[in-house]
């Protein structure tokens, strides 16, 4: 039996199926964007409600104007930068959040995209959130021809939730967009990083030891594309 054929959500919000593990928000069955449980689904720079543009992002890192913009931001610790400055590599980036800092986007219709798209309470889930999911249940990396990931299995009552690898061809891994922005001032380069970093779930089987996976959080620049697996 394909994972495709079980019914692994427990009902329907807003019109999208969820799976119920038991734990303090409700977890969308899919990712945003995708067809299927194996779909990866759109990918979205952070704090963005588009699919990020490809051939977009392909200019803005051919361009030299882009490669000056960033040296002399992060040079200078993002400080002392115009606003027309600022405006200029969101511009170039696509991405609205670039060079801002916003601690958390969950909830906010400006930039969470999955209260956006679903409506009414789903959000984008917080770093308390994922790590309440990687205390709260077991990963097994599932490799099946329909679905290649993580099976995550709730300890408290049994219920299943699907996450599927990236299919873009880097290998059998997968980030997941945290609603938290690189915040806690103990963190490394704080101070930098905090107006162009935020964090991500992630996990991978080259990671995995006798088919356990072992997911943690890690940091991208907010204009990198990762999926989208809402919460309510």
């Amino acid at each position: 039996m394909s994972l495709t054929d079980v019914e692994c959500f427990s009902s329907k919000y807003n019109g999208y199926d969820y799976v119920d593990l038991g734990l303090s928000v409700k977890w969308a069955a899919q990712n945003i964007g995708a067809v299927s449980f194996g779909d990866f689904g759109d990918v979205y720079m952070w704090g963005e409600l588009n699919p990020k543009d490809d051939e977009k992002s392909k200019k803005c890192l051919e361009s030299q104007e882009y490669w000056d913009l960033l040296t002399y931001m992060v040079g200078n610790d993002f400080r002392n930068v115009l606003p027309s400055e600022l405006k200029r590599i969101q511009e170039l980036t696509g991405c609205r959040t670039y060079g801002v800092h916003i601690e958390n986007i969950s909830a906010n219709h400006t930039y969470d995209v999955a209260r956006a798209n679903y409506g009414g309470v789903w959000r984008i889930p917080t770093n308390r959130e994922w790590q309440e999911l990687i205390e709260m249940c077991s990963w097994k990396e599932c490799i099946q021809d329909d679905f290649k990931g993580a099976k995550v299995t709730s300890k408290v009552n049994g219920n299943t939730l699907l996450l599927p690898y990236s299919n873009d061809g880097m290998g059998l891994g997968a980030a997941y967009w945290s609603a938290n922005s690189l915040w806690k001032k103990s963190s490394w380069r704080y101070d930098v990083w905090r107006f162009h970093m935020t964090y991500a779930l992630y996990f991978d089987s080259f990671d995995a030891k006798n088919g356990v996976i072992r997911p943690c959080f890690t940091w991208h620049t907010k204009d990198f594309a990762l999926p989208i697996r809402p919460i309510f």
